[in-house]
């Protein structure tokens, strides 16, 4: 099959610009996962306050770290459901992006009229995270294990200065395989709109070989697509800042600082609502904008989302021993 050479300029600006652009389909995307979540964040605060305000104003050494395991335990319990509900989140993203506008591309899970499509989707996506975390997490319990397990009880939370120094090793070698399987973690990461796509035998394998050769190429753009979305979020957090200060300001004069607490405490909420929103469309949408510039199938929605020219194909795709790459027209038919 023919590969294009995503291009690095338009992937960080539509990056930024396509959430941006498609507001509604974007809050579309997060209704479900975010009423989801309503429930979970219910009972994590509650978790957290019987864990936390429940304590003794001077709580023993004892105490303390029972809390602490406690609250470690949770947290890595409630790892599971936040995973289930931002798989969902990007699914939704990922089936606008590649698919294009529509009640067909996002649809409703909890409508008995829809077909199966979306729910089989979701499982396969949400099978596909968890191989990904997975692989991630062996490695990491491999080299920090034996540094945990060797950490007496009641010293969990900070080493003694003699012992600070065995933290470098596991460390240096974390950094080392973060850095040397970025590139294959970025490229396995287009499988995800390969599924939302719904293309044919959307795997790893195929998501790899699609992908050849562009590993260093995707970093790069993504971590010049991050700074800028950090960027933007730092802008808006001084803009922030600067419109609570005068709101506040005005809010004290006219009811005192209990009326500057009532105004301030909304615009803040939902400057970091959006915040999230916006960097969840990013991080999901970035595979999308890849993958859609790499398939020739996708010009037209390409061209569509950016307004961008289409990359030149580059040379053919590389040729695959276990058998051919599948990728290509998805549920939609032709797209190109």
């Amino acid at each position: 099959m023919r590969q294009h050479k995503f291009a690095f300029g338009a992937t960080v600006e539509a990056s930024i610009n396509v959430p941006r652009n498609s507001v509604v389909d974007l809050l579309r995307a997060a209704k479900w996962p975010a009423i989801a979540a309503i429930p979970g964040f219910v009972i994590y605060f509650t978790m957290l306050y019987l864990t936390y305000g429940t304590l003794s104003p001077e709580p023993t050494a004892i105490e303390t770290e029972g809390v602490s395991i406690q609250f470690s335990l949770f947290s890595m319990l409630s790892a599971v459901p936040l995973m289930m509900i931002g798989v969902a989140f990007s699914y939704n993203w990922q089936q606008f992006l590649m698919n294009g506008p529509g009640d067909d591309n996002i649809p409703d899970p909890m409508s008995s009229s829809e077909p199966p499509e979306w729910w089989a989707g979701y499982r396969a996506s949400l099978v596909k995270a968890m191989q990904l975390a997975l692989i991630f997490m062996v490695p990491f319990l491999l080299i920090f294990w034996g540094l945990f397990s060797s950490i007496p009880a009641g010293q969990t939370k900070t080493l003694p200065p003699e012992d600070a120094w065995s933290l470098f090793g596991p460390m240096l070698v974390w950094a080392g395989v973060v850095i040397v399987s970025l590139p294959y973690a970025l490229r396995a990461s287009l499988v995800f709109p390969a599924i939302a796509a719904g293309l044919p035998d959307p795997t790893f394998r195929n998501a790899l070989a699609v992908s050849k050769g562009m590993g260093w190429r995707i970093v790069g753009t993504y971590m010049a697509a991050g700074f800028a979305l950090v960027l933007m979020i730092l802008l808006g957090m001084i803009a922030l800042m600067i419109l609570t200060a005068i709101i506040g300001g005005i809010a004290v004069l006219v009811g005192g600082s209990s009326a500057a607490k009532i105004v301030i405490v909304p615009f803040v909420f939902v400057f970091y609502i959006v915040a999230y929103l916006y960097m969840g469309a990013f991080y999901a949408g970035f595979p999308a904008l890849v993958l859609m510039q790499i398939l020739p199938d996708f010009e037209h929605r390409w061209k569509a989302l950016c307004a961008q020219p289409f990359p030149e194909a580059g040379s053919s795709g590389p040729p695959d021993k276990n058998g051919p790459i599948s990728y290509g027209s998805g549920k939609n038919g032709d797209r190109g």
